[in-house]
């Protein structure tokens, strides 16, 4: 009798020990899981961040240090680069509008759509860039008035971009 009892007891022992090693192995998964999709997150966004920074695997940075230097002197390289670095911040001024219109953005469009234009029009090369896309924008697009305001401030031949300022005397 006191046999069976203590086999009973061992059973239930090894019953709740092997639930409770399952329960550990599933939280362990799932923290598994969780570290795996952070991991995947922080990589995207890192990869977004350096696609931001670099085009055509070229970097931004030096294409505007060299834009900031003297626009005349220019790679072909470093027009494209600098060419694509405006289109980007063009479209995503562009975003702007659409999120505002479909009401998912919670910040006014005039908040921001002048920090856009202002970071094209802040190197000389990108204000006639700017100034050629303009061109093509009807004045019925409520784009039109912010690229307006923002051209119709006077070129400026020097880079207006913070810490560049040293490349205009290079």
């Amino acid at each position: 009798m006191q046999y069976e009892k203590l086999n009973v007891y061992i059973q239930i022992a090894t019953a709740i020990a092997l639930l409770l090693g399952i329960g550990l192995v599933i939280y362990e998964l799932r923290q598994t899981r969780d570290l795996a999709s952070s991991n995947f997150q922080s990589e995207t966004l890192l990869s977004r961040i350096n696609s931001a920074h670099a085009v055509g695997g070229e970097y931004i940075a030096d294409a505007i240090a060299n834009a900031c230097r003297s626009d005349a002197d220019l790679s072909a390289k470093d027009i494209v680069v600098l060419g694509a670095y405006f289109e980007q911040l063009y479209v995503q001024a562009g975003r702007l509008h659409h999120l505002e219109a479909s009401r998912e953005f919670g910040i006014p469009v005039e908040v921001l759509l002048p920090f856009y234009y202002k970071k094209i029009t802040d190197i000389p090369l990108g204000w006639d860039w700017l100034q050629n896309q303009f061109k093509s924008v009807p004045p019925t697009d409520r784009r039109y008035e912010f690229i307006e305001s923002v051209l119709a401030e006077p070129k400026s031949e020097k880079c207006k971009i913070p810490l560049m300022e040293y490349a205009n005397d290079a």
